[in-house]
């Protein structure tokens, strides 16, 4: 699982990283894929698909603080294999900014679902 703040960092990271295939995923913790299905396996979708797929997460980040993100809403710690453990969080401001930079960058429109 991968931040994805903006656009330009999603693409600088593919340009890092040209190897695994991208996937951007739209899905908001009050969602219930992501509540159910997302959120509570993040360490294991990581094991499975680290070196494979980059998952891009709209709106999420690690190691935010308030200050910087004031609507961050705290989703959780999540472990990694290397025994990195990462403070992860959500901001609709920082998923919604996403939207909008992807809407006017490609002829994609959010559907509003995951």
């Amino acid at each position: 699982m991968l931040p994805a703040p903006s656009l330009a960092d999603v693409l600088s990271h593919r340009e890092r990283h040209p190897e695994a295939l991208c996937c951007l995923l739209f899905a908001p913790p009050f969602s219930k894929p992501a509540r159910e299905g997302v959120i509570p396996r993040l360490g294991y979708l990581n094991y499975r698909s680290a070196q494979y797929i980059d998952f891009y997460c709209a709106g999420y980040g690690g190691y935010w603080h308030k200050d910087m993100f004031p609507d961050m809403e705290v989703i959780g710690e999540v472990r990694y294999e290397d025994s990195t453990v990462i403070p992860w969080a959500f901001s609709q401001k920082v998923f919604s900014d996403l939207v909008d930079e992807l809407e006017n960058a490609t002829q994609w429109r959010y559907s509003g679902e995951t």
